[in-house]
């Protein structure tokens, strides 16, 4: 698999997320994606179809994957690009 490849398949794994805090940032969930739940999400094509759950406002897939609104907080926080802005 060539460079340029690779790059592409990680960038479809990473999701944008903001926080009504001001935490915000890039992270790449191909890392957290094993186990039962979560291995189908590997085919970027499963992967992609997330949505935004109304009541707990978190990642979630058809599938009944789902990740923890606190989970992608500490995520975001700490992958470097995130900044915090508290909303006055």
């Amino acid at each position: 698999m060539n460079s340029s490849r690779r790059n592409t398949l990680r960038i479809l794994f990473i999701v944008w997320v903001k926080f009504d805090d001001g935490v915000q940032g890039e992270i790449d969930f191909k890392p957290e994606l094993y186990g039962s739940v979560f291995e189908p999400l590997l085919d970027p094509h499963e992967f992609q179809k997330f949505s935004i759950h109304p009541q707990f406002r978190t990642l979630v897939w058809e599938s009944g994957a789902d990740l923890a609104p606190e989970f992608l907080h500490e995520k975001a926080k700490s992958c470097g690009a995130a900044q915090e802005n508290p909303r006055p």
